[in-house]
């Protein structure tokens, strides 16, 4: 339910008095903003101005109508996506092409400012918990945060469409966010500063805006649990499950160990695997096709800023 109706109350400052006064008697406000540019064609539903916490800035939000986008039907042009950190997105396609869609250099923004964060906020006096120049830095963190994703998520859409990708396969761990990864090769300091990572990254908000997107380049994109998918061998065909023999392992973070003893890429390893899940069938064309071809060798992505 919305109103426009002002509900006048007495109060003890007279300031105040003054002011829900004057506006009272205003019949409308004028306000004046610029409609950006990628939406000035569309039609537009509704408006939002929304203050932040402090008051200090707003954000408009714009509703409006998109074109329709129609979905190509799923085939066996299928790419398997693992999310990590320093690889943000390690992919590996159905004639047997892998990329890693790079994730140093923002890890290292995020880290530098959350040094810089506790440094202002150590600096704040007791009972003070925030200050312009901190919330200005986090507002800028954030901006960059949000415009490195987007171009992450546009260059491996645009990968996937060079390729005609109908469906992308991404592993998801609900738990990741808030229980850290589950590696029980990491112990102790080691664990902890690997979990930091994971918690301070904002993998989730680049698998959503992926999912998003990929509606526009018409591509299915179907999320399934990465469990085990990093601990069983795609290339000796290992079953995906709990309790299920592995013929590998991981032997450090970003290596996995064959059978055979050869040292393959971990994320591909795990990529290749969110296939076979989804899947579930060894004797599947695209399966045999990729088991068949053996270790394909990544090359990394960098997002340009």
């Amino acid at each position: 339910m919305r109103t426009n109706k002002v509900f006048i109350n007495t109060y003890q400052d007279k300031l105040i008095n003054n002011s829900i006064e004057e506006y009272s008697k205003k019949k409308s406000i004028n306000i004046f903003f610029k409609i950006p540019k990628l939406i000035e064609n569309k039609e537009i539903h509704q408006v939002r101005i929304v203050p932040d916490k402090r008051g200090e800035y707003y954000i408009i939000e714009f509703s409006y109508k998109d074109d329709a986008y129609e979905v190509k039907p799923m085939d066996d042009k299928i790419m398997g996506i693992d999310l990590g950190v320093t690889n943000l997105a390690s992919c590996v396609m159905y004639n047997n092409e892998s990329f890693i869609i790079d994730g140093k250099v923002l890890l290292s923004k995020i880290q530098l400012t959350s040094k810089r964060l506790a440094k202002l906020q150590s600096d704040l006096p007791n009972g003070i918990y925030t200050s312009k120049g901190i919330e200005s830095l986090r507002r800028k963190n954030e901006n960059y945060i949000d415009d490195y994703l987007n171009k992450a998520v546009r260059e491996l859409l645009n990968k996937a469409k060079e390729n005609n990708i109908s469906q992308i396969i991404v592993g998801w761990n609900k738990g990741i966010k808030t229980g850290g990864i589950k590696n029980e090769s990491l112990k102790g300091k080691k664990r902890a500063k690997t979990n930091q990572k994971f918690i301070l990254f904002p993998i989730s908000k680049f698998k959503n805006k992926l999912i998003l997107k990929g509606i526009e380049y018409g591509i299915n994109i179907i999320e399934i649990s990465e469990s085990y998918t990093s601990v069983s061998s795609f290339y000796d065909n290992d079953e995906i499950g709990k309790d299920k023999i592995r013929s590998g392992k991981r032997i450090q973070r970003g290596l996995y160990k064959r059978k055979d003893g050869t040292i393959i890429n971990a994320d591909i390893n795990a990529a290749l695997n969110m296939i076979n899940k989804y899947k579930r069938n060894s004797n599947d064309t695209v399966i045999k096709y990729l088991m068949s071809r053996g270790l394909t060798i990544p090359y990394r992505v960098y997002v340009n800023m």
